[in-house]
């Protein structure tokens, strides 16, 4: 099971992508990937990359900034990177589920 590790406390990655999922409107259920930013969990940085609706209104900025704040009022965690992407292009498994390490790769590898 994957796990965040944040100043020494422990986060389910779900549990965080909760919290940004509910933070706007403009940001699709089931497409926000939360991880750190070392493979291992264990550096204390927290990325989150999400997808933004099409007909979404605000600009990603102002989304961005909703999903950090959701986040740290939910968890007490700031975000160090918070990223807004289109629809339909987190990578997910065949049953749907997000691909957290694929994501990852891809925001480091700026794909």
């Amino acid at each position: 099971k994957d796990i965040i590790i944040v100043n020494g406390a422990n986060f389910y990655p779900q549990d965080i992508e909760f919290a940004a999922q509910d933070s706007s409107e403009h940001v699709r259920p089931g497409c926000v990937a939360a991880f750190s930013q070392d493979e291992t969990g264990n550096d204390g940085s927290l990325e989150i990359v999400f997808e933004i609706r099409k007909k979404a209104t605000p600009q990603a900025e102002e989304i961005c900034h909703a999903v950090k704040l959701a986040i740290l009022n939910a968890t007490g965690i700031h975000a160090t990177c918070v990223v807004a992407i289109q629809e339909k292009t987190i990578p997910k498994t065949t049953s749907g589920k997000i691909r957290r390490r694929a994501t990852r790769e891809a925001l480091h590898n700026s794909e």
